[in-house]
């Protein structure tokens, strides 16, 4: 009976420790993720500002968190439904002066789920720096991972506008090297 028992909490362990490891993301790094956007294959805007929603977009109901299939972990569920927001701010560049202003610019944001734990589309206005892939003859696309490295808050006592100037033409992190995939 004891040796059933310590069985099943072994099991109920091995079976939830892939949900563990889901919790714990890495805070993003603002240069590391300007790095790997600058390597990338795709081309990407650096935008700064606020996004809002887009009343001409379908209204959709939030995404519910997918649910547990028997005998799979981790649960597989359909990708979330995205969302089309419009962002007011600027397309960051090098110099301050070449920096792209843009009012009511359309963009769709995509969210994703690690098993049941799924990203959520950016606050609306808060101040956000965002990378957004450019898609010729598409809409431009925010993916927004539940450990995402496309968003973050703009933190001025951190000066991160400056910083991101600094390396569009040189490496931001010394020593950086890609990830690999």
């Amino acid at each position: 009976m004891a040796l059933r028992y310590v069985l099943s909490a072994l099991a109920a362990l091995i079976l939830h420790a892939p949900s563990v490891s889901a919790l714990s993301c890495a805070q993003p790094d603002l240069m590391q993720a300007m790095e790997t956007v600058k390597v990338s294959h795709k081309t990407y805007y650096v935008l700064v500002g606020t996004f809002k929603p887009d009343p001409s977009a379908p209204r959709s109901k939030p995404n519910p968190p997918p649910k547990m299939t028997t005998g799979v972990w981790p649960p597989r569920s359909s990708a979330p439904a995205p969302m089309q927001v419009l962002f007011e701010g600027y397309s960051l560049t090098q110099d301050r002066r070449s920096d792209v202003y843009l009012s009511e610019f359309p963009i769709t944001v995509r969210t994703s789920c690690i098993g049941s734990w799924c990203s959520s589309p950016p606050s609306f206005g808060d101040q956000k720096i965002a990378f957004v892939q450019v898609n010729p003859g598409q809409p431009h696309m925010l993916r927004i991972a539940p450990c995402s490295d496309k968003i973050f808050q703009v933190r001025p006592q951190e000066d991160p506008i400056r910083r991101l100037r600094s390396c569009f033409d040189k490496p931001c992190i010394e020593d950086w090297k890609p990830p690999r995939h």
